[in-house]
């Protein structure tokens, strides 16, 4: 699991970016982690360091996990109309943010895809109101005879994203947890570690 917040080299303050000292101790999918425990983000495109992510820790992980069976606890018991609907808000203000163009730039910088299959890609993301609806479907109790099948929340879901569409995979996996009435944790792939 890696923690989402990059340690970027500041320019202003005369540290050019790439001025980050690239000792690798272990690789990872051929992604290197240097001594400090973070994974050194490089642009595939031209080899330029992008920014150091932090790996999570063992503890940090367990933190985490606390917090996600904590909102749970409240997050299950909600409606299953509002989940969906609060989640489909969250794509509209997504859609509407400067999120949405810092994430298609950096899928360029991090991963090498051309900007218009970035562009799509987010906007594969942020439009799904279908799935949405199909999602809200799928999760009303069915009866079938004298039996009515009833879904619940199974908890925390761990999501372990791929590198090759990372925005747009990571809703198509989180978002079916969320409406159910699980919290989400989620590990990006090493590959693409801030998108």
């Amino acid at each position: 699991v890696l923690n989402y917040v990059p340690v970027r080299a500041n320019a202003a303050a005369g540290n050019p970016q790439n001025s980050f000292k690239k000792t690798a101790i272990t690789m990872v999918q051929g992604v290197e982690i240097d001594a400090e425990g973070y994974i050194l983000n490089t642009n595939p495109a031209n080899g330029e360091l992008i920014s150091r992510v932090k790996c999570t820790t063992a503890e940090e992980i367990d933190q985490m996990v606390a917090t996600a069976k904590a909102a749970q606890r409240d997050w299950r018991i909600a409606p299953c109309e509002e989940r969906v609907k609060l989640l489909k808000d969250g794509l509209r203000e997504m859609a509407a943010s400067p999120v949405y163009e810092e994430l298609a730039k950096l899928m360029v910088q991090e991963m090498g895809k051309p900007i218009a299959e970035a562009k799509e890609e987010m906007e594969f993301a942020v439009g799904k109101d279908d799935f949405m609806k199909i999602l809200l479907e799928c999760l009303q109790p069915k009866k079938f005879d004298k039996s009515t099948v009833v879904r619940t929340p199974y908890g925390v879901v761990a999501i372990m994203s791929p590198w090759n569409f990372p925005v747009d995979e990571i809703l198509l996996l989180a978002l079916p947890s969320l409406a159910s009435g699980n919290t989400v944790i989620v590990k990006p792939s090493e590959v693409v570690p801030e998108t």
